[in-house]
């Protein structure tokens, strides 16, 4: 059945109530009905909808909170309104009896954010549908939960909330039988609700989930605003403290890596593995035995640099990881055109000697091979001591040449054409300065 709660206006908000059973457990139970009237004609559209959703029935008994939606309170003192506004509980959501919901994972998220938010910890107990009957009814290939209850952590708390299964349904529904939200002891909450977000400033406010999350993306180094917005766009109505995730980010560390977080260790182990299969691992200590470069390289790599080593591509990133380091990418391209890659090394900034120690390790200097690039100096200068033939890369090339022509007007394309047949047509040098020459006076007034 539905019912109205009924204005001295002609307004009727329609809410849905419990079947007739439901109901009558209810009543006996010491709640009663809202009276009708008690919301004036001067309240908006709005805000009825939302006392209505507020509140049917009130219980009697001080001992029990099981109310449908947030809790409220009417009282022979409240205001005009016949509504007590909502109690400053922190909590959005709680369960209540006879509650319907789809998948057990989303209530079972539910419900731990509902504890945390409340200050409390949660133990669960399940009973699972066979593997058959989990497949026919659900289509899932695991065992489905078929019964079980929530219980507080604390010893002797009355907290209970069971739930089963409808198969017939395939449907979840949160038992009456026992149900109880009440705890004999102290809540501890850390957090705190504003403009409905909760705000996360603990370790016990976390649910499984937000913790699995977090361990998971801690590996990668994600910045601190990266993973609060990671985090945000996974649990929209959560937000969390620099120096929660940053404890919580330690110990997931920690944990996968122990005491050697950097995994210095784990770094020359899988490198001499690499060298043992055939590729090749080399690195360079400081004075003060930190990490100045390191080289690496598969075996397929290498097997590519040995077919294919006549003409190589090196380019660094414009930034470091958070040793300091820059990476270094080698590159040869093959029979089909297509670009491979050769190799790679990190080293604290692009200087001649890193690179000439790289390509020397990688064996990338044996064909006397042709090596493209940007206008770095470092690997212009490494070309020219080991007599490699060395070619500007055509993208940083036009990059930068097209920022050159600002201001030529008509003389762009021919500008274009000239220092194009310096660069890429094959002149003696002599050649080459005086068409640098002829250039500059021309395009330099």
């Amino acid at each position: 059945p539905r019912r109205h709660v009924a204005t001295s206006s002609t307004v009727h908000v329609p809410f849905a109530i419990s079947e007739t059973r439901a109901e009558t457990r209810l009543l006996s139970a010491g709640y009663r009905r809202l009276p009708a009237g008690h919301i004036p004609p001067t309240m908006v559209f709005g805000e009825i909808i939302s006392a209505a959703s507020r509140l049917v029935y009130r219980h009697a008994s001080p001992q029990t909170e099981a109310v449908a939606g947030a809790r409220a309170r009417v009282d022979s003192d409240a205001d005009n309104s016949g509504i007590v506004p909502p109690s400053s509980d922190p909590v959005f959501w709680k369960p209540a009896p006879l509650g319907t919901f789809a998948k057990y994972d989303d209530i079972d998220e539910k419900m731990q954010q509902y504890a945390s938010s409340a200050g409390f910890k949660l133990r669960k107990s399940n009973h699972f549908l066979t593997e058959d009957e989990s497949r026919t009814v659900f289509g899932s290939e695991r065992r489905v939960e078929r019964r079980g209850y929530w219980q507080c952590t604390e010893k002797d708390c009355p907290f209970h909330v069971a739930y089963t299964c409808f198969k017939k349904d395939r449907l979840y529904r949160f038992k009456d039988e026992k149900f109880c939200l009440d705890h004999n002891h102290e809540l501890n909450t850390s957090l705190l609700q504003h403009d409905g977000y909760t705000l996360v400033n603990s370790e016990r406010d976390l649910t499984p989930k937000e913790v699995t999350a977090i361990e998971d993306v801690a590996p990668a180094g994600m910045g601190m605003q990266k993973l609060k917005d990671y985090l945000e766009r996974h649990f929209p109505d959560r937000k969390f403290t620099s120096t929660l995730l940053h404890r919580v980010k330690k110990k997931a560390l920690k944990h996968r890596y122990g005491d050697d977080q950097h995994q210095l260790n784990q770094l020359m182990v899988d490198g001499f593995k690499m060298k043992e299969d055939g590729g090749a691992f080399d690195f360079k200590l400081d004075d003060s035995a930190r990490l100045k470069s390191v080289h690496w390289q598969s075996a397929t790599m290498k097997q590519y640099v040995e077919t294919y080593g006549y003409f190589v591509i090196a380019d660094g990133t414009h930034g470091t990881n958070i040793y300091g380091l820059q990476l270094l990418v080698y590159f040869v391209v093959d029979c089909f055109g297509k670009t491979c890659f050769a190799g790679y090394s990190a080293t604290r900034s692009e200087n001649t000697d890193d690179v000439d120690d790289g390509m020397e390790e990688l064996g990338l200097k044996k064909k006397k091979p042709s090596l493209m690039s940007d206008e770095g100096p470092a690997f212009i200068a490494m070309a020219i001591k080991n007599g490699l033939v060395h070619k500007l890369c055509g993208h940083h090339y036009t990059k930068n040449g097209i920022k050159c022509v600002a201001g030529l007007a008509d003389l762009y394309r021919p500008f274009l054409n000239d220092i194009n047949a310096a660069v890429y047509d094959d002149v003696p040098n002599k050649k080459l300065d005086d068409m640098l020459d002829k250039a500059a006076k021309k395009y330099g007034g």
